[in-house]
């Protein structure tokens, strides 16, 4: 997407790591019944982080969700600890 991650307009990056989307797609799994995938629970993760600061208390956080947990079964995502 054209402008995405450059500051110049506005738009930021947020790093997620692979631990914080693993622990949102646990924490989303048992309370919504989401089956997220990586990419989608970084996405979640981040825009959490976006929506808790204070220049975003009472505005509508919108995030696209890109994938589903099906593909992560049998990787260190959903395996049994």
């Amino acid at each position: 997407m054209a402008g995405c991650g450059d500051s110049e307009n506005g738009v930021k990056k947020i790093n997620v790591r692979t631990e914080e989307a693993y622990e949102t797609a646990h924490e989303v799994l048992q309370a919504e019944g989401l089956f997220l995938g990586t990419s989608a629970a970084a996405a979640l993760h981040a825009a959490v982080q976006v929506g808790r600061r204070p220049e975003n208390q009472g505005k509508n956080i919108v995030v696209i969700v890109p994938d589903n947990g099906m593909k992560y079964l049998s990787t260190p995502m959903y395996r049994q600890k």
